[in-house]
């Protein structure tokens, strides 16, 4: 999998680009990342809202760099496959935050950190 600068312009396929988008959790290997805590329950929240922003779902499964989990299913809040599509999720101003499905594997398991206006946008689209 490709890997982006967080907050960079969106630019991985370009027949499912969304006006305004900017890249997050497009991690490697080797490849440092941001870590840190992040407000409770906001991983739960991710996964609450994924599945209404989901975009962009190819053929095959990416695996993670970090720990070689391929085809990674979690169970809750809700059952969730990762790997093979995207997260498009508005935030303010226009702005779409594009990130690979395996970025809840990434917060959950390897301890990444997404901006902080990336996490205002998850937060307030499960209020909706």
């Amino acid at each position: 999998m490709s890997v982006y600068e967080d907050l960079s312009p969106y630019e991985y396929l370009p027949e499912g680009r969304t006006v305004g988008a900017v890249n997050v959790g497009w991690l490697g290997e080797g490849v440092p990342y941001s870590t840190g805590s992040l407000p409770v329950g906001f991983l739960e929240n991710l996964v609450s809202v994924v599945s209404m922003y989901r975009r962009n779902a190819t053929r095959g499964f990416h695996e993670c760099p970090f720990c070689g989990a391929h085809r990674v299913r979690i169970e809750e809040p809700v059952p969730l496959l990762l790997g093979h599509a995207e997260y498009h999720i508005p935030g303010v101003g226009g702005i779409v935050y594009a990130a690979p499905t395996l970025m809840v594997h990434y917060i959950g398991v390897h301890g990444y950190r997404p901006p902080d206006e990336f996490v205002e946008a998850v937060l307030t689209a499960a209020k909706v």
